[in-house]
């Protein structure tokens, strides 16, 4: 497969977890916004990596979230995973949650988002509506903010692995900014969402009848 060919290039392999902190969110309190150079950069690279195929960027993706926060497996049960899946004749319904087919459609939504933030790069104004909506919806997933630092150092490698030498220093720092933008619009919106919640909750009107939250797959 398209990811096996990456590990065996040094790509995917099991790697340490040690200093996870890194990658394009470790570095995302400093990092500056991108030239027009460096958006240039960053739009070149992306071209790369959608030659590539979402499914095939989503396993890289999943497979280094998982390698770098085991716990977050926990948030793809197997109800969830059975929503995206297909049913065809190569799929399994006690598939390994490690080249799970399901988990491919699933982390190509972030992959999605990734390329919408890529293509509004330019217009930032016009993307900041689209990225908080889509952080707002996050409220129902269980997902915590530092969901995203992990996630922006599984993208880190993830385009280390597709770009090699062509992701120089510049280019992921130009990712680092582009990243920080994304996750930071997306995390507001979750924010804005919580605090929504929490108001609905005060009032008395934002509970179901057995007190609980309502929730649903990340995407």
């Amino acid at each position: 497969s398209v990811v096996n060919s990456y590990v065996g290039r040094g790509g995917t392999g099991r790697r340490s977890t040690a200093g996870a902190t890194g990658g394009l969110a470790g570095n995302m309190e400093a990092a500056p916004l991108p030239s027009d150079h460096l958006k240039d950069a960053v739009e070149r690279s992306w071209e790369r990596v959608q030659v590539v195929g979402s499914y095939a960027v989503a396993e890289l993706l999943y497979r280094h979230t998982f390698e770098l926060e085991p716990a977050t497996m926990a948030l793809f049960p197997t109800h969830v995973r059975h929503k995206y899946r297909e049913w065809s004749a190569d799929e399994t319904q006690d598939e390994d949650i490690w080249v799970d087919a399901a988990l491919k459609k699933l982390f190509s939504k972030f992959v999605n988002a990734i390329g919408c933030t890529v293509a509004g790069i330019r217009d930032r104004q016009r993307m900041i509506p689209l990225l908080t909506k889509l952080g707002a919806r996050h409220i129902n997933y269980k997902v915590r903010e530092d969901h995203w630092q992990i996630m922006g150092v599984a993208l880190d490698r993830t385009l280390s692995d597709i770009l090699h030498e062509e992701y120089t220093e510049d280019v992921r720092n130009a990712w680092t900014a582009v990243y920080k933008f994304m996750a930071d619009t997306m995390i507001a919106g979750l924010r804005q969402a919580q605090a929504q919640r929490a108001a609905k909750f005060d009032s008395g009107s934002g509970r179901s009848v057995n007190g609980s939250v309502a929730e649903d797959e990340p995407t």
